[in-house]
């Protein structure tokens, strides 16, 4: 569709009823002057309907010249073309129709003023001004008058003022006086007519103005006059100056009749000159008619050209407006099909083109958004699968700078690397080993001939919150395809896996030693005994000293296996836990009796021990016998660890872990501390505490934290080895902490928590 005709089909219909119409009454209007009964009769109502319809003319013809500078102001392509078009046919209607106009007016005028006497129309105007002189005149002094009547009331009091009305208006030599109250109620009056109860009373507007004018003051038909002669009504408001405020404003009112020969001459000059003006109401009648007739028919001529005009250059220009606003929708991304316009051949052909192109570049379109859409799919999907990975990923460019990384690899590293973008690893903290480490391991597997790019190493990070112990990580990198492209690598923590590991090895080598070792230790103890029965009587000194001697070791050595080997069996089939609720302050107190250490009893505790029970602990899930074992070898740890310190001190303390939430606070967990003064824990140690087998000790097994470390995880419990240190960064001794979970149903969503606390 033509984009100038849309939303036109109301203003076409409008157009042709209203220039319909238009003609009809243009033509009776034209018929008025011909016949006089009709022209008497309706001239009012063709005059409406006529200017009606001329509004209504203008008001379209202004529609459309607005919308048509809309759009050359907006810039809408082919807008000049039209205007240019419509106004040189408008100007074609426009300016014979404009001349021919002023001509007709002109002519008219002058014909139709000659038919008339212009003398006696003036003279009847004069004697009406005469007239109308001698009754300013008159009323003038009736006003001066009433204010002064009006002064005089002022002066007296309320009830004064009614008695005074008598004596002004007989002073005042007028014919009736009265006194009105603010709502135009009479409350005085003095003269008037005999046969009249009710005086002549003002209305609210003429009491308006009379506060607005002072006076008010017109004259007017007498209605109690059988020969309808005039009267003057004047009404003065009276100045409250002295009057009592609260009975409100107050007006006095003048009626005077005209005087008798005055009035007759003035009815009789009005008459004449209405009877006058009824004869001339012919010429003025068709000047009019043929005004209106010849308004009309400009209008329409005007109408008709601009209409015209808009009509013709929307046809002229159909088709390249078309083709603009099918390039604009192009251009803005529509690619829907045009509706053709009707044109010639050459241009259908045309259109036609345009409408299979707008095809294929929509069917290209829908291909393009399908594939973007694939593509955002697939990158959600990447991006939600890269988040939710436990593993780490990182992005680097072929130059090993960080381009993308995901949350598993902050969770894996412990360290932000939200400023190191674009950057190499080797300024993150902690980190440059492992930078180097990659770049050698890119290295080797560029050189390598066989090699397809991949690559997997095994390295050690130290830990963001103590850089004593390390992480194991397992590192597998890949080359992106493409020159440049870069490199993705994929990051496990298998420090936890290495740790499981060593467990179940460690507990598969204990099972097999209590097996193998402790079968042949029985017998050899007993070959060992009886060697010593059957040689002792035998054997003379020193022979006898040298076999005592021996055999003693022999059984020594075979009850310090048997020990040792009993304790990988302890290890090996640690019973499951019998969890049931418990106060861990009574299973630390109980402990701690067995070193003669009474919390409740100052007298008998034991310097060596400090204690620090919190009262009121949330309970917790425990096997009390296995956590005496649990205590009791870490207590022993810590007085072993304080050997070389003349004041040996062991802390321990128990405490609850409160989570705020909004203004009240819900248990986490509870924890145990036990801390000493020792020499604390080597790095080496550190690492390895928890596996089997190793120990500072010159004696032991090394199985005492291993065995701990397993009760601890029969309790869902979890426990961290530190060192305490000074100001000085110096050590100052060791501290195990275990946290347990509590048992309450709040807490039971919080032990993943307290893990990762």
């Amino acid at each position: 569709m033509n984009p100038w005709l849309e939303n036109t089909r109301w203003i076409r219909y409008s157009l042709s009823l209203l220039a319909g119409l238009g003609g009809v009454f243009l033509f009776l209007l034209a018929s008025a002057s011909s016949n006089t009964d009709f022209f008497e009769s309706n001239y009012p109502l063709l005059i409406t309907l006529n200017g009606i319809i001329a509004l209504g003319l203008f008001s379209i013809v202004l529609l459309l010249v607005v919308r048509m500078v809309k759009r050359y102001r907006a810039g809408v392509f082919g807008s000049r073309l039209m205007l240019r078009m419509s106004l040189s046919f408008a100007l074609m209607g426009l300016i014979p129709g404009v001349i021919l106009y002023v001509v007709s007016v002109q002519f008219l005028a002058k014909s139709i003023d000659s038919w008339f006497d212009v003398r006696v129309d003036g003279a009847l105007e004069s004697g009406l001004n005469l007239g109308q002189s001698a009754l300013d005149s008159l009323i003038g002094d009736l006003s001066q008058k009433a204010q002064s009547i009006s002064l005089e009331l002022s002066k007296s009091t309320s009830s004064q003022q009614v008695l005074e009305l008598s004596r002004l208006r007989e002073a005042a030599n007028v014919q009736e006086l009265t006194l009105l109250s603010e709502t135009g109620q009479v409350l005085g009056n003095a003269g008037g007519q005999l046969d009249t109860l009710i005086p002549s009373l003002p209305t609210q507007s003429m009491l308006r103005q009379s506060l607005l004018t002072r006076p008010f003051q017109q004259i007017e038909p007498d209605p109690e006059d059988p020969k309808n002669l005039l009267r003057m009504r004047v009404v003065v408001p009276v100045t409250p100056a002295l009057a009592s405020f609260e009975q409100g404003q107050r007006y006095v009112q003048i009626l005077q009749p005209v005087p008798s020969g005055l009035s007759q001459r003035a009815n009789a000059v009005q008459s004449v000159y209405r009877d006058y003006q009824e004869l001339s109401l012919s010429r003025s009648g068709l000047r009019k008619i043929y005004g209106i007739t010849l308004t009309l028919a400009l209008l329409l001529t005007v109408f008709v050209s601009v209409a015209a005009g808009f009509w013709l250059s929307s046809r002229l220009s159909a088709p390249l407006l078309w083709l603009a606003e099918g390039t604009k929708a192009l251009a803005s991304g529509d690619f829907k099909t045009m509706q053709p316009v009707n044109a010639d051949d050459e241009l259908r052909e045309l259109t036609d083109s345009f409408n299979i192109m707008t095809q294929q570049l929509s069917e290209a379109q829908r291909r393009l958004q399908a594939n973007q859409a694939q593509l955002a799919q697939n990158h959600d999907f990447l991006k939600s699968l890269l988040a939710n990975l436990s593993a780490g990923v990182l992005v680097f460019d072929h130059k090993l700078r960080l381009k993308m990384y995901n949350a598993g690899a902050l969770r894996i590293f412990d360290r932000t690397l939200a400023d190191k973008t674009n950057q190499t690893l080797d300024d993150v903290e902690g980190l440059a080993g492992f930078a180097m480490a990659i770049r050698a391991s890119v290295a080797d597997a560029e050189g390598a001939e066989t090699s397809d790019g991949t690559w997997q190493k095994q390295l050690e990070i130290p830990r963001a919150y103590d850089s004593q112990t390390s992480k194991s990580i397992l590192v597998r990198g890949s080359k992106l395809p493409g020159e440049k492209a870069g490199y993705v690598m994929v990051c496990d923590d298998i420090t936890a896996l290495i740790s499981a590991q060593r467990t179940v090895a460690w507990g598969e080598v204990a099972r097999r030693l209590a097996h193998e070792i402790k079968n042949p230790l029985t017998p050899i103890q007993l070959s060992a005994e009886r060697l010593q029965m059957k040689l002792e009587p035998k054997l003379d000194e020193p022979d006898l000293g040298i076999l005592n001697r021996s055999t003693k070791t022999i059984v020594n050595q075979v009850e310090a296996l048997k020990r040792m080997v009993n304790d990988f069996r302890d290890y090996a089939r640690l019973p499951p836990a019998d969890l049931k609720t418990l106060d861990l302050n009574d299973v630390v107190e109980d402990v701690l009796a067995l070193y003669g250490v009474h919390v409740d009893v100052q007298d008998s505790t034991d310097s060596r021990f400090l204690p620090k029970l919190s009262e009121n602990l949330p309970p917790v899930a425990g096997d009390s016998s296995q956590l005496r074992q649990v205590i009791h070898n870490l207590l022993q740890n810590a007085l072993d660890a304080c050997a070389d310190n003349p004041q040996p001190l062991v802390e321990v303390r128990t405490e609850a872990l409160m989570s705020p939430e909004a203004e009240q606070t819900k248990p986490l967990g509870v924890k145990l501390v036990i801390g000493d003064n020792g020499a604390g824990f080597s790095p080496d140690l550190l690492a390895k505490a928890f596996e089997p087998y190793v120990t500072t000790k010159t004696k032991g097994t090394g199985l005492g934290l291993a065995i701990v470390r397993k009760i601890v995880d029969e309790h869902k419990a979890r426990i961290s080895l530190r060192n305490r240190t000074d100001g000085e960064g110096d050590v100052t001794g060791a501290v195990v902490e275990i946290t347990f979970p509590v048992t309450s149903e709040t807490a039971e969503g919080e032990t993943d928590q307290i893990r990762a606390a």
